[in-house]
């Protein structure tokens, strides 16, 4: 099923790219819109037009093979799930339970799962920010000394600390009650099932 699905994946790409690529091959040097005349001579944007027309047409086929084919592989799971379920002779009920499940643990990985990319990001600021306050503590060291800035300067740097350190907890929280509720889901609910799919 896999070496089939990747041949017709890659089959369906190539007819793609190549009719994209005879299509607006055929518009660039149509006489009657005058483009070829208009890139080649006024516009002067795209040096090679051919090289570009073949790259964007392989990038766009690549694309649409891989939002169709990845929208239809859970279909395509689903509808094999659920022939098998029926040949096995479960009742509605079992293959509801089943369905069920899917449904709960794809929406809590969708919607409870923390945003490890969004927290790297503002995490970074984070501690940017106290090393570039830092930084310019240590610059500015001596005139802060004479000024008499050092408690103004260490409630600055403390308050950027903190922020941090509490950004981080907040994050480190939210992933253990995250892991928590997965592992209940996908370690102890399925057994939970089975025996009730049993006893019924």
């Amino acid at each position: 099923n896999g070496h089939f699905g990747n041949w017709a994946s890659h089959s369906i790409s190539l007819e793609w790219k190549a009719v994209l690529t005879k299509y607006l091959t055929n518009v660039v040097l149509d006489d009657n819109t005058g483009c070829y005349y208009a890139l080649q001579h006024l516009d002067k944007r795209i040096p090679d037009m051919d090289v570009r027309i073949c790259q964007d047409c392989a990038n766009c086929a690549s694309y649409m093979n891989s939002f169709i084919f990845g929208a239809l592989s859970p279909l395509s799971s689903a509808v094999l799930c659920t022939r098998l379920l029926i040949k096995a002779q479960l009742p509605l009920s079992a293959i509801a339970a089943v369905y069920a499940y899917a449904v709960v643990g794809s929406a809590l990985v969708k919607f409870g799962a923390p945003d490890i990319a969004g927290f790297g990001a503002s995490s970074s600021g984070k501690e940017g920010r106290f090393r570039a306050a830092h930084q310019r503590l240590i610059a500015n060291a001596e005139a802060v000394a004479l000024l008499g800035g050092e408690q103004h300067e260490r409630e600055a740097l403390d308050a950027q600390l903190e922020s941090a350190v509490l950004h981080a907890k907040q994050h480190i929280n939210r992933l253990w009650i995250f892991n928590s509720v997965n592992s209940f889901f996908t370690s102890y609910l399925p057994s939970v099932v089975t025996g009730w799919m049993r006893m019924n």
